[in-house]
């Protein structure tokens, strides 16, 4: 994804863990947010309620090939 991101000059920034993604959110300015539900170690919906907890509203787009009608409600 990210090579494609770059094909159409966007800025973008990976996050190898769920706390190095909330690092970077709550240190950036991000227009947006592109994550796996599988983030390790802990899943997207985690992730999305620390952000959002945390006073961050930016949009978040949560990736998965297997997510359940329960997951996403989840989130």
């Amino acid at each position: 994804m990210g090579y494609r991101l770059a094909q159409l000059g966007l800025n973008f920034r990976n996050a190898l863990s769920t706390q190095d993604a909330i690092e970077m959110a709550t240190a950036n300015h991000f227009d947006l947010i592109i994550t796996e539900y599988r983030l390790r170690p802990d899943p997207a919906p985690f992730l999305v309620r620390r952000l959002r907890n945390g006073g961050l509203n930016m949009p978040i787009i949560v990736l998965g090939n297997d997510l359940s009608r329960a997951a996403t409600t989840e989130i």
